[in-house]
């Protein structure tokens, strides 16, 4: 690990300094050395691609691939769904890693991915709800939308599992609300969503029962996300900038080895 935080340091725009904590950062996590040298590059390339604290964007890294069960060779993947999600909507990495800290597992358990579950997020931030906010109205409409099936047939005339017994994608069902209620009046409409989701959720129910179609859109951009982050950074590091960040790295690189 001290060698790939040397090598690092001295070959890419994060100084050594700046590698080791996030380093640090993913270790705290409890992921091996083995793992923390493969999932670093991405790491890396997602803190550039968006402007976030290297150490910062490790913390969220680690949090995303537990809350999903993912392995750590998801690193890249989940750089990717992120840095495409914060450059593409109303939202930052650091708001979308607080959104996932309330909704993550619970979106798990209802068996989104973390892609879905990111476009659902997207489509929320678009709007203003973001971070903590965001997390929690997208937790109480999974949980309702999953555990209140007759309600949802009885008030809007749909189904919440599919004819094989499964639950349905969220998004699917907040879109089977929206044109269940688009030719009502706006009285009614609300009456019914009220009804539904109660009064902390029918500000985010709207939302998704209209914005749906977009979001499933955002979902199949996030799930052929393949290489975003690392090519995001190294746009970001192709100007000045990012020469000056290379050059004054190397030159911590040079004070590192003749310290040593």
């Amino acid at each position: 690990m001290t060698a790939v935080a040397k090598m690092l340091g001295a070959t890419t725009s994060f100084t050594a300094v700046q590698v080791a904590q996030l380093m640090t950062e993913l270790g705290r996590a409890g992921f091996k050395p083995d793992q923390i040298n493969a999932m670093t590059g991405a790491v890396m390339d997602m803190a550039r691609a968006t402007g976030t604290d290297a150490t910062l964007a490790s913390g969220i890294m680690a949090a995303s691939i537990r809350q999903f069960g993912l392995e750590a060779t998801d690193a890249a993947r989940v750089a990717d769904v992120l840095t495409k999600a914060a450059n593409s909507t109303f939202n930052t990495v650091e708001g979308l890693g607080e959104s996932l800290k309330y909704a993550g597992p619970v979106a798990k358990e209802l068996g989104l991915s973390l892609e879905d579950t990111v476009a659902i997020l997207g489509s929320l931030g678009n709007v203003g709800i973001q971070g903590s906010e965001a997390g929690t109205a997208l937790r109480r409409l999974g949980v309702i939308s999953a555990a209140t099936g007759e309600k949802l047939k009885a008030t809007f005339g749909i189904n919440n599992i599919d004819a094989a017994g499964n639950l349905k994608p969220l998004i699917q069902i907040m879109d089977d609300i929206g044109k269940a209620v688009e030719n009502l009046k706006e009285k009614k409409k609300v009456q019914k969503m009220n009804e539904a989701f109660g009064l902390l959720g029918i500000t985010s129910a709207s939302v998704l029962s209209r914005a749906a179609v977009d979001t499933q859109k955002l979902a199949a951009e996030l799930k052929n996300a393949d290489g975003t982050a690392s090519k995001a950074a190294k746009n970001m590091d192709a100007g000045l900038g990012g020469a000056f960040r290379i050059a004054m790295s190397a030159a911590e690189g040079l004070q590192i080895a003749v310290g040593t």
